[in-house]
């Protein structure tokens, strides 16, 4: 075999390796239609179990933009979608929010489950394991805080909750006070009085549908 035709042999043989292995490459770099499909069934079911069932997803690779979110439930839905395992950012633009009917006046708590007992907001979420408010949660906090101090003289139930998983109920109840104590904490600083304010771990005992959503405070009030 002459050396051209050798030569040209070995680049048809590099080629049959080569182009395989961009393929692969090319197939890991991109996510495929498979991962948004599970990113937008898991953020739904995340905002759902928050208590945001009207908003809605768009997912492109790992990004996720909000829609149709109440403009004063941005904080809280964005917290919601941000801590779901595989989101890389989330976004609501203000073309996508729906705005509330009063914005002088704060919105109106939606009932809870107990009697005449409401709660305030949708829950404030944690990551695993910890009891450190992140910068969403902060901001969703601060809203909450801004409902309050328009209602004065309402008690303040904040109840901390954990995730079901496997391990000492023990550290559940702890972490779970100790996640209800910051967010008190966060409130009386953001002016609510402290003496208006009761905190109460729950630990695993009441799951939400994920894991993501179950790491949570809820901010309970009693109008009296």
């Amino acid at each position: 075999m002459s050396e051209r035709r050798a030569g040209a042999y070995a680049s048809w043989v590099d080629a049959l390796v080569a182009v395989p292995a961009l393929l692969a490459g090319l197939s890991v770099l991109w996510p495929g239609p498979a991962l948004s499909r599970d990113l937008d069934e898991r953020a739904s079911a995340a905002l759902a179990a928050a208590g945001l069932p009207g908003v809605g997803v768009e997912v492109t690779g790992r990004d996720v933009v909000l829609l149709d979110v109440p403009a004063d439930r941005v904080a809280a839905a964005t917290a919601v979608v941000r801590s779901v395992s595989g989101v890389r950012a989330v976004e609501a633009p203000a073309a996508a929010r729906r705005p509330v009917p009063s914005p002088s006046t704060p919105a109106a708590p939606e009932p809870a489950a107990s009697g005449d007992r409401v709660a305030v907001a949708g829950p404030i979420l944690f990551t695993a394991d910890s009891a450190e408010l992140t910068g969403p949660a902060t901001e969703a906090v601060a809203e909450v805080a801004g409902l309050l101090r328009a209602r004065p003289g309402t008690a303040i139930e904040v109840v901390g909750h954990a995730a079901d998983l496997p391990g000492p109920a023990e550290r559940a109840l702890a972490l779970s006070q100790e996640r209800a104590e910051v967010v008190a904490r966060a409130l009386a600083d953001a002016g609510v009085p402290p003496s208006r304010i009761t905190t109460r771990g729950a630990g695993d005992a009441r799951p939400l549908a994920t894991l993501e959503a179950s790491r949570r405070v809820e901010i309970v009030a009693d109008p009296g």
